[in-house]
């Protein structure tokens, strides 16, 4: 993972503005809903989704009617505007949801909840690799959930940007999400999150 800055996420709708002037000038910029606990994923892939719609007629100086947000089963959401072609990823935990978008190349985001429980260990060997579940195992056990939740979600958002399933560890897989450039991104306590970006012939900037 990058050892840049942790990117921040843009509470919506309070700080839309700010999420859609990152969008403008930086490319990138990620928006997080919080929700009830008790809200089903319905609920949150609508809320989320909204937001998204909403942030990208601010950025793009267009009507909310205009966004369309599209997608299939087992598929990533796609947007369409005319004009513009942006990349967008979501992701969902109890509680909060998020929603990334980047201009000029693709885009994956990642949400965790750490969870002191979890048996981390035999998913990071078969998902991660030795080396990288060695490295999680050296670290305190107080902290171990949290590195493997970092880890993780630093995995699944660089798997999404590459349009690629979760799968066991290879060399091959591992070259190829390296090519990705990830940051851990500003979440509240109790979660874990990452963004990745791969540039690649979308747009240029908006």
């Amino acid at each position: 993972m990058s050892g840049a800055a942790a990117v921040a996420v843009h509470p919506w709708p309070a700080a839309q503005q700010a999420a859609a002037l990152a969008l403008t000038e930086q490319g990138l910029a990620v928006i997080g809903v919080a929700l009830d606990v008790a809200a089903t994923r319905d609920v949150a892939r609508h809320s989320i989704r909204h937001a998204l719609a909403d942030t990208l007629a601010l950025a793009c100086h267009c009507p909310l009617a205009q966004v369309q947000l599209r997608s299939e089963p087992a598929q990533p959401v796609r947007v369409t505007l005319p004009g513009y072609r942006l990349a967008v990823s979501l992701s969902h935990e109890t509680g909060l949801s998020l929603a990334a978008i980047r201009v000029g190349g693709a885009v994956g985001v990642d949400l965790m909840r750490i969870d002191q429980d979890l048996d981390w260990e035999p998913v990071a060997r078969l998902y991660l690799g030795a080396s990288v579940s060695a490295e999680i195992g050296r670290k305190s056990r107080s902290l171990q959930a949290y590195f493997f939740a970092q880890v993780w979600t630093a995995w699944e958002a660089s798997l999404k940007c590459c349009g690629l399933a979760i799968s066991e560890w290879s060399p091959a897989l591992a070259g190829t999400l390296a090519q990705c450039r990830v940051q851990a991104l500003e979440v509240p306590a109790g979660f874990a999150g990452s963004v990745a970006v791969l540039d690649e012939a979308l747009s240029p900037a908006l």
